[in-house]
């Protein structure tokens, strides 16, 4: 196993896939074995391992080069411009465009989004821990001009007889859209744009305007 590895991670790959690669087979043999010091825990109780040991562990991760997404401005005029606001899906779309811009949310912590958790009188809404890639809750703020739409939104909602249990960028019936779906619709509208575009582009733009909007305070950013 450990030789079939070895040539495995010596074929010619990027930086980044090569980590992906390596994190999903860690957990995966991680899955495998019985860690030390873990055979009382529940989830591992009556177990038996298949592998006494991961062969991954130990090895280290490639080096990456950071990623920087520069949209200009007008680019995203112009994205924003395109979904049809007079349908469900449409309007949905755009006020998602609209949240993720303004506040540099994840997409995934946007899809993940209640309409408990808006405190539109504070501008502001509430990542939640179950939902955060970090595990820990936080709170962002939000524009005016996004509070506005997110009122005529929850109007909207209301109007359908959404559950507050619905996500707050629901389907049509009220089910959650995964990030593979909107990562998707968001690709249709940059093929219009003649443009590739993907939804954590948008966290990027929103953190580039938000540093250049701040005289370059990358400690606010930061925290944000």
């Amino acid at each position: 196993l450990e030789r079939c590895l070895n040539d495995h991670f010596s074929q010619p790959m990027a930086p980044a896939t090569f980590n992906l690669r390596l994190a999903y087979l860690k957990g995966f043999f991680d899955f495998l074995t019985v860690p030390d010091g873990c055979r009382e825990k529940p989830e591992y109780r009556g177990r038996i391992p298949v592998l006494q040991h991961n062969p991954l562990c130990g090895r280290p991760k490639r080096r990456t080069e950071g990623r920087i997404v520069r949209l200009p401005d007008e680019t995203v005029r112009r994205l924003l411009a395109l979904p049809d606001r007079t349908t469900f899906t449409g309007h949905r779309d755009w006020l998602l465009l609209l949240v993720q811009l303004d506040c540099a949310i994840r997409p995934s912590e946007a899809l993940g989004l209640l309409p408990g958790d808006l405190d539109l009188d504070r501008h502001m809404l509430v990542v939640r821990a179950s939902c955060a890639k970090t595990r820990a809750a936080r709170t962002l703020p939000i524009s005016e001009h996004t509070c506005r739409a997110l009122r005529i939104w929850l109007a909207e909602r209301e109007e359908r007889k959404f559950p507050p249990s619905a996500p707050l960028f629901c389907s049509i019936d009220g089910s959650p859209i995964s990030e593979n779906t909107w990562y998707r619709r968001l690709c249709e509208y940059g093929e219009k744009l003649n443009i590739r575009i993907r939804p954590y582009d948008l966290r990027h733009y929103a953190a580039m305007a938000y540093y250049e909007n701040t005289s370059h305070n990358v400690f606010r950013l930061q925290t944000l």
